[in-house]
């Protein structure tokens, strides 16, 4: 079940970090909002950090828009 105070995942680079900040997600829930390809297409978003969205996300039961 998902968690609403589901933080994102500590060890994402700065610049990912700054990446999704500017996207407006805050939190694992904010990336229901989008798609996949959205998130990872975001300038500072890379394969470690997507790697690190996708392990919490799966622990926390939460899905990109399109894994739905």
């Amino acid at each position: 079940m998902a968690s609403e105070n589901s933080s994102l995942p500590e060890k994402l680079s700065n610049p990912a970090k700054r990446a999704l900040a500017a996207a407006k997600v805050f939190q694992l829930l904010d990336l229901e909002k989008f798609t996949y390809k959205q998130i990872y297409d975001l300038h500072g978003i890379g394969p470690n950090a997507m790697k690190s969205l996708e392990s919490e996300m799966a622990k926390s039961g939460i899905k990109f828009k399109d894994q739905g």
